[in-house]
């Protein structure tokens, strides 16, 4: 059995957009570990708000997080979403990535792609056909997607994955742990560039080996 990589992100986290072909490029280069990406659920319940309430901060932000990571926002979320009454709410985008597990999708890459459909594309994170189209990508059938989608085991399934999160004391997205049998090594706590992960990583793995 492989070492894991676990990627703790949420779909809403403009950092974790930022960090995403990063966490991507580190997955390609490690073949000899399995990777999964766990939603966090950043932005649940009461704090679930129209996206006009953030406008401000995020338009604020985009230059910061722009020239740090390299990643741009697209023109229709800047100009189509963040100014809007849509609502900032985890729980489906997560819910659609844990059902495209479900189907055996590797979730670094629908992590990734999810990102680039809201953040790139505008697409909204509340509409069932963002997730669909998706879904189609990976040669889902839309009718077994939405059925899967809609059932009470990916209900659980996501609850798990936030609470999983919460247990493990992960309060910040994107944070990177791995995991060596019954031990978890933290690799990275926020952005970070590649070859910081790369000596992380390394740094883990010898550590691991010297208890």
């Amino acid at each position: 059995m492989k070492d894991e990589v676990l990627y703790l992100f949420d779909p809403l986290c403009g950092w974790c957009f930022g960090f995403s072909p990063t966490i991507v490029d580190f997955r390609n280069q490690h073949p000899e570990l399995d990777f999964r990406a766990v939603p966090g659920g950043m932005i649940t319940g009461a704090r679930v708000a129209p996206y006009h309430t953030m406008n401000d901060y995020i338009q604020n932000a985009k230059e910061r997080l722009e020239s740090h990571t390299g990643t741009k926002f697209g023109k229709d979320y800047l100009n189509k979403i963040t100014p809007s009454d849509i609502l900032m709410d985890s729980v489906p985008p997560s819910k659609a990535l844990v059902t495209l597990e479900s189907f055996g999708v590797d979730t670094i890459d629908a992590a990734h792609i999810l990102q680039q459909a809201h953040f790139v594309k505008g697409k909204d994170y509340n509409d069932l056909n963002t997730y669909v189209e998706l879904a189609t990508t990976f040669h889902i059938e839309k009718g077994a997607f939405v059925s899967k989608y809609d059932s009470v085991e990916m209900d659980l399934a996501v609850k798990e994955a936030f609470n999983w999160v919460q247990r493990a004391g992960v309060n910040g997205f994107p944070t990177v742990i791995l995991k060596r049998k019954d031990q978890y090594f933290l690799i990275a706590r926020g952005f970070m560039p590649l070859d910081g992960l790369s000596q992380n990583l390394e740094a883990a793995m010898n550590e691991e080996i010297a208890n």
